[in-house]
Formats: structure tokens, sequence, C-alpha cells
């Protein structure tokens, strides 16, 4: 079933999930690898993944360890990472960063693919380095330890690490809605602190700020109108972002904060432009100390051509088309039935499915599509499996679309009606998979108002339903055209 977020929220951001969760883009799951410090101690993990563009590698530690400092080297062969004698040569790496916050738990290094020459199915070589230390309540260092993502050894002496990650292919789920929009977080009007980056699914807009190297969010103020004047501004045309409808004060150093604007509750909608002004309040955290206090904004059209360099920028609400759903399934299965089934008209027992189906051996809501066409109870071997969305059904099983009303079917099946009992639903189904009155005989006792409900809710919205990723779909089940057509629900 398809899920609504509620509400209007604003949370913090696991950045795992950044590369995967923009505009409904899957580009396989994360390698993640313990962090070993001082030979024996699991001081965190070292996490790898991939977008279209941009490999993520990122540290993070746990318990009361925290990062110093950082060296990287990704690259395609052992030999081009820099090393003495077999051992590897942090200083040497060519992403580093030595001047992390006091207590750093997480950090990660965003890599172009592109200029580094890496695509799909390449096999990376990445050594990951760490300083980790613990510190007392006054801040004194109370260990430090050299720290490696797990993995092999180097051909030195030392204990170094090294782990391997093959670059992702990337495709679209169900959820894609377009690209997202992304600007520079500007502070202090030249300084590049950071990105904003604007997306939506088919029920929410995200504002994601990420401030970079040591700059972080103090306290961010967002506007998102349809029209740049209904943004607060003062006399002189400066906007006030005290007055914007959303604001957060951050805890120390945040480094990336989401808000989360429900479409519906705005009235927002497919193809709306709408104007973001994305303000924060910056500052740069060095050994522990807050410096450099700065104004930014994410990058555009200056609100006034004199006076404050506050800026805006445009976004368009991005369509959700739905992704029809596929499934592999065999052309033969074997089945055992019983009536009724614990949620549906028939138990459908499967067998003989071979491994790598979405469909295996085990029990199924089944549903009858003929209720003055009979099938015994018991085993049935040889069955034929049909999708109910197939385009060529009605060549391959020319039976299954009679008077079937598949697509009909698909959304009483993904829906669920308040009251109603599998013998609701069933009397329901028939309406749509015969031309005859139905059979009633078989749901005896069934609520007819209830069965109405669902009859008349199917009519008026199953031509606007597409079975996608996370829905249910009806697989159809045929032995020949002189026995009962049944089917059953194949899960998300």
């Amino acid at each position: 079933m398809r899920k609504t977020i509620l509400g209007i929220t604003a949370f913090a951001v696991f950045l795992l999930s950044i590369a995967s969760a923009s505009a409904g883009l899957y580009c396989g799951e994360p390698t993640v690898t313990p962090l070993i410090a001082g030979q024996k101690i699991d001081a965190g993990t070292v996490s790898v993944w991939n977008d279209i563009d941009y490999l993520y590698v990122k540290y993070e530690t746990t318990g009361g360890w925290c990062l110093t400092e950082t060296h990287l080297a990704v690259k395609e062969n052992i030999t081009y990472i820099p090393q003495k004698n077999g051992n590897p040569i942090p200083g040497q790496f060519e992403y580093s960063n030595t001047s992390l916050p006091v207590c750093t738990k997480n950090f990660m290094y965003t890599i172009n693919m592109s200029k580094s020459g890496f695509d799909v199915n390449d096999d990376l070589v990445i050594a990951a380095h760490a300083v980790v230390k613990t510190f007392d309540a006054y801040g004194n260092v109370t260990a430090s330890q050299t720290g490696w993502g797990n993995g092999t050894n180097f051909p030195g002496k030392n204990w170094a690490m090294y782990f391997q990650y093959r670059v992702q292919g990337c495709y679209y789920t169900s959820n894609y809605c377009g690209e997202s929009t992304n600007t520079t977080l500007y502070a202090g009007r030249t300084i590049d602190t950071g990105m904003v980056r604007v997306w939506n699914d088919a029920d929410t807009l995200y504002v994601e700020y990420t401030a970079t190297g040591n700059w972080c969010l103090d306290v961010t103020h967002l506007a998102v109108k349809e029209n740049l004047a209904d943004i607060p501004v003062n006399n002189a045309g400066n906007p006030e972002p005290g007055q914007f409808e959303y604001s957060t004060t951050h805890p120390t150093c945040t480094k990336e904060y989401t808000y989360e604007i429900d479409l519906g509750d705005k009235g927002f909608d497919v193809n709306d432009g709408l104007y973001v002004a994305a303000h924060a309040s910056m500052f740069e955290y060095i050994n522990g100390i807050k410096t450099n206090q700065q104004t930014g904004w994410g990058d555009g059209t200056r609100f006034v051509q004199k006076g404050s360099w506050a800026t805006y920028f445009q976004y368009t609400v991005q369509d959700c088309p739905v992704i029809p759903k596929t499934l592999k399934i065999p052309s033969i299965v074997n089945m055992l039935i019983a009536y009724p089934g614990a949620n549906s008209y028939w138990g459908v027992t499967l067998s003989g499915v071979p491994a790598g189906y979405d469909i295996w051996n085990g029990v199924w809501n089944g549903w009858c599509a003929d209720s003055r066409v009979t099938i015994g109870q018991g085993t049935h071997n040889n069955v034929n499996a049909y999708l109910s969305t197939d385009p060529l059904l009605a060549t391959k099983c020319p039976s299954c679309v009679n008077d079937e009303n598949w697509a009909a079917v698909n959304y009483i099946i993904n829906q669920n009606y308040a009251g109603a009992t599998w013998k609701e639903i069933q009397a329901a189904i028939w309406n749509f998979t015969e031309s005859a009155t139905p059979d009633f005989g078989t749901v005896s006792g069934y609520n007819k108002t209830i069965t109405q409900m669902i009859i008349d809710d199917t009519n008026a919205n199953y031509e606007d339903f597409v079975v996608g990723t996370g829905d249910w779909m009806a697989v159809l089940l045929s032995i020949s055209n002189q026995v009962q057509l049944l089917f059953i629900e194949v899960d998300p």
C-alpha cells in the first residue's frame, strides 16, 4: 500500500540515505565495514555508497571515540595508493582533514566520480585511515589510537588495511519525482559553505541544508511561497528571516538539516513554481571554538539590487509518475486449494515453484473469478500462472479476459475497506469478473451495503490506479476454460 507522510516536520537526516532518498534514486546497498582502532578495538564504521555522480565515504564513531583526523585514498588499483615498502602513507592520501572539530562523531567525503574516472562496475580499493581519541569531561585526551577501515592488510609490515567497493548502477524507483534543485549555500556573500537542495515526492517537499568543511549551521530560517511577494520583507524590500514560516536553532556544529513540508497542507501541486528563501546563520568550528560567524543564503536572485545581498531561488514541484510493477513468475505451478482461506475466499498453497521467482512455495490469499464455474478442493498440478497486468494476457490466456476487469480487481485488493470481511470483498470482485449475476451462495450472509460501497469506490477510482512498487498484484492461476479461474494476491 502507498504510504502518506502526515503533518509538517523537520528532522536531521542520516547521511547514508541521502544518495538514494532524493528523487527515488536507488543505487544498491552501501558497503559498511568496521572502523578498527589499535588493531583490535571496534571504534565505529566506514560506509561507502554512490549515486549517479558521486561516491560517498562516511566515517562514524561509536561509544566514546571521536574523530580528530581522517585520510582517504580511493583508487582502482592498490598500487596507486601511496606506499613505502608496502606500508601506506596516509599523509600523502588524496583526501584528508586534519582539523576536525573536537569530538567529531561523523565525517563524509564526497568524490566526483567523473573527475576521478570511476564508472559503473569499477572495483575500487579504499584505504580509510583515521586518528580517534577519547576525552574526559574536561576535554583532556584519555586515549588515542590509529584507525583503519577493516579489510585486507597491505603487503607491508604494519597492520594498515584496505577494503573494496564496486560502483553500483542506479535506477529510479516508483518514488521518482524528477531531479532535485541544488544551489550553493554562500556565507558572507562569497564563501562556499555547503549546499541547499530541494526535491519532492508525491506528498512532501524537502529542503535540505548541508554545511561542508569546518562550517556549521547555527540557525536556519526558511520561506517557501508560490508568490515572491508573500515572503516577509521590510520597507526596503530586504527579507526578514525572523518572520519566515520555518526556523530552527541547531545543536552545536550541526552539519545537515532537512525541513519537510506537506504539499497538500500548503496547497502546492505538480508544476507549481515556488520561491525558496533559505537563510542560515553559519560559523566555523575549529579546535572546539566557534569563530567567523556569517550570514548565509541559498544562492539565487537578489531580493534588492542595492543593500542586502540576500537571495532566493526557484523550484518547480515535480510530477511523480508511478512505475508499473513487474514480477517474475514461473509459467507452471502446483497448488492445493481450501475453502475458505484464513482471510480470503481460497487458501492457496503453492508448490513446485523454483527459486528465483517473485512467488514461492507457501500459502497465499486466493480469490474466485468465476462464481458459476466449479473447481474441486485439493491438489491441482501443472496450473498455468499469468500476470494480471500482462499486456499480452488476451493472447496467452483468452479465457482469462472474457469478462474480467483486472484493473478494477487490482484496485480492490490494494484497499483497506472498513468493516469488510473476505465475503464482501469477494462479492465485489465478482462484479468486475463476471457479466452475469454472480452466484452468491458461497458468500451467504455478506453485507450488501459494504459490497456496494466497494463497487462504487472502485468504479470511481480504478481507472487512475496503476499497480506500482509496494502494491499488491493479482497473479492468475488457470487450469482450463472449463475449470474455475482463480487468482492470488502477491505481496509487494
